[in-house]
């Protein structure tokens, strides 16, 4: 189960990460930013739904500490 729940963290985080990118590059579509930003916020709503918000922003703190 933790390893499938660090995949779910990884997953989201990928998404957060490749929309803020597309968002700031101008090569995308608008279609292709949103499709991104959708996936992300499915991913992350599936956090919240699951219980898992707080364990994934402190998931997400110990990676900028490293």
């Amino acid at each position: 189960m933790k390893s499938l729940k660090m995949r779910l963290f990884a997953e989201t985080h990928r998404y957060a990460h490749r929309y803020r990118h597309m968002e700031e590059n101008t090569q995308y579509t608008d279609m292709e930013t949103i499709a991104v930003k959708s996936s992300f916020q499915t991913m992350y709503r599936f956090l919240i739904t699951a219980g898992l918000e707080d364990e994934y922003l402190t998931w997400l703190e110990s990676l900028e500490e490293d």
